[in-house]
């Protein structure tokens, strides 16, 4: 009789973005699926959307957010003492009160406008997924505002909780470990939804399930559902994914974390070589001490195993992509990421810490143009994110020919330096097999800020690969920040000049705002960049640093600074539609389909609470 292998169930929790299948968990599934085990990965986070997004639902939503209002005022009109400033009140007080006051607005000043968007939420949603009313902008607007007015609704009896595409607020929440208990065990936006599709976890009778956390949106529906799960199943549990795996220092000093949420934490990038010992463990193969990179807890110790590096990409299979229902999602095309390298080739940058732990790996141009011709091929895909750190010039030319060899019709965008490798063959190689949109690491106007970053780039020519990319018919996003320590108000003003000065070849951008990498030059050589004192959140489980500089912006001006570059680029750009579609795969899809020149004439005139830079 054959010896029964480790049978695994891997989950994708809520809140992470719908719009495509997620990518974090598949090369995971996918290696373990090569290797023979028995396992089956869960979407939660589109079944949750599309439980939020249902007209019953929603109606119920509304009821119940009505029927809070009497208890609401009785609660705050007890508590309320004249005279006392809401500053002074306590946190349940002031939540309360926010919920009273957003309940009455929205059941007041919108109810017209939500019962509206409910009425019309199934051809919103037919809109996302229909190739032709998809792309008129006129429609799709609409509908994606349609959908958000409706996940207000559905936030309406938690709030201040509340779900949107592209976010999970909630201030009552802090990255504490008390907090986590008491957000598991309280009833949350997540709760309900947890409870009813718990069973479809414990029906498949497995060994361990794999919860994947890349994001601190995804915390409070983690710990909800593997708190639940620890009640309901005898099966481990395993943490997987980025964000636990930064703040393994304060995992260590919650042993009683392994007995509420899960039974073993294993690091981001470090599954694929852990996943199989740690299956030999529970199949009685090997001691738990032979599983490398693990956390656990014995004997109200939390325990750290051995590092073992990963396996190369050139080991890995092509992704399987069988479990996910596309149907399910609100695109009509698919968006499908995809990984050629690990690491980044200059990893110089001051500012950065993305390459911390890594080695250089890059697969084989072959390898990685029959990966996307397979998932092209069985699949349909045709539209690629090529998600390494940074493509080099030779490797993209390289792709590009091999795409252009193999006549695969497909398309896609990736990550860029601003380095004169990027000439015209390379660039118009490129856009010949596909590229349709170039992400580039601008990060600042300000000469003096990018040499303090240290990009490793003659600044002088970035205009001109700028201007040679964008003449060849590709779409040039701009990453840019706003924050780094030695910046003034005068060097973000070069920043926002720059973008308002050159819109004939910055076709879109994405701004953020700096913060502190641990592992970062800045953190080992802070003097250097001005900075006078580094802390920790306040929030254990945090895994930001702050800083105090000297002559740099507080954090006030520069967030006061990124609002002001959006509304005056808004105004430069005229009211353009990648300000309106947000989405970078929605955005690509549109160039895409109506090429660069055209996207860029497309305006929508819409209320400027819905403007964003593109995410």
């Amino acid at each position: 009789m054959p010896e029964r292998k480790t049978k695994s169930v891997f989950i994708i929790p809520p809140k992470w973005y719908c719009l495509n299948p997620p990518s974090f968990m598949v090369p995971t599934v996918s290696y373990i699926r090569k290797e023979n085990y028995e396992t089956k990965m869960l979407d939660f986070n589109i079944d949750f959307y599309m439980t939020l997004l249902n007209k019953d639902y929603l109606n119920s939503s509304l009821i119940e957010a009505e029927k809070q209002l009497p208890q609401l005022f009785d609660y705050l009109q007890k508590n309320y003492q004249k005279g006392k400033s809401q500053e002074s009140y306590n946190n349940d007080f002031r939540w309360k009160l926010l919920r009273y006051n957003k309940i009455k607005k929205f059941l007041g000043e919108k109810k017209e406008q939500v019962t509206k968007a409910i009425d019309t939420l199934s051809y919103s949603i037919k809109v996302m997924k229909d190739k032709d009313l998809y792309y008129n902008p006129v429609e799709l607007t609409t509908a994606m505002n349609n959908i958000e007015l409706c996940l207000e609704a559905a936030s309406l009896p938690y709030y201040p909780q509340q779900i949107q595409i592209k976010s999970y607020e909630n201030p009552e929440f802090k990255l504490e470990f008390d907090c986590m208990v008491k957000s598991a065990k309280s009833n949350n936006i997540f709760t309900e939804f947890c409870k009813n599709n718990i069973s479809r976890i414990t029906d498949l009778n497995p060994d361990i399930i794999c919860i994947s956390i890349d994001a601190i949106s995804q915390i409070v529906s983690t710990c909800t559902l593997s708190a639940m799960l620890k009640e309901k199943t005898n099966a481990k549990i395993a943490f997987l994914g980025n964000y636990y795996t930064r703040v393994t220092d304060t995992i260590k000093k919650y042993p009683e974390f392994f007995d509420i949420f899960c039974d073993y934490v294993v690091p981001d990038e470090l599954e694929i070589p852990t996943l199989p010992k740690l299956f030999d463990y529970l199949e009685g193969k090997i001691p738990i001490e032979d599983v490398p990179n693990i956390l656990y807890k014995k004997e109200n110790i939390v325990i750290e195993n051995e590092y073992c590096p990963s396996i190369k990409l050139s080991e890995r299979p092509v992704w399987d992509l069988d479990d996910f229902d596309f149907s399910k999602y609100p695109t009509p095309e698919l968006v499908i990421p995809q990984l050629s390298s690990r690491g980044c080739y200059w990893g110089k940058c001051s500012f950065c810490d993305h390459y911390f732990g890594q080695k250089i790996d890059i697969k084989p141009v072959s390898q990685f143009t029959d990966e996307l011709e397979t998932l092209n091929k069985k699949y349909g895909i045709k539209h690629f994110e090529l998600i390494d750190e940074c493509i080099s010039p030779p490797y993209l030319l390289a792709m590009s020919k091999e795409i252009l060899k193999r006549n695969l019709d497909i398309y896609f965008f990736n990550y860029a330096r601003l380095e004169e490798g990027f000439n015209e063959e390379v660039l118009s190689t490129a856009y010949k097999a596909g590229c349709r949109m170039l992400l580039w690491g601008f990060e600042s106007a300000s000469e003096k800020v990018m040499k303090d970053i240290n990009k490793g780039i003659d600044i002088s020519k970035r205009e001109e690969i700028l201007r040679l990319s964008r003449k060849i018919g590709i779409w040039n996003f701009a990453f840019l920040f706003f924050g780094f320590p030695t910046e003034t108000e005068a060097d973000a003003a070069e920043t926002i000049d720059y973008l308002k000065n050159h819109k004939d070849i910055i076709s879109s951008y994405g701004r953020s705002v700096f913060t502190l990498g641990k592992h970062s030059l800045l953190t080992k050589y802070p003097e250097k960049f001005s900075i006078t004192r580094i802390y920790a959140d306040v929030e254990e489980f945090s895994s930001k640093l702050h800083f105090d500089t000297s002559i740099g912006m507080n954090e006030n001006k520069v967030n006061e600074i990124s609002k002001k570059c959006l509304l005056e680029c808004a105004k430069a750009y005229n009211n353009p539609i990648w300000m309106y579609l947000v989405y970078r795969e929605i955005l690509f899809l549109y160039i895409c389909k109506y090429g660069a020149d055209k996207v860029e004439q497309m305006s929508v005139e819409i209320h400027s609470d819905n403007i964003s830079d593109v995410d």
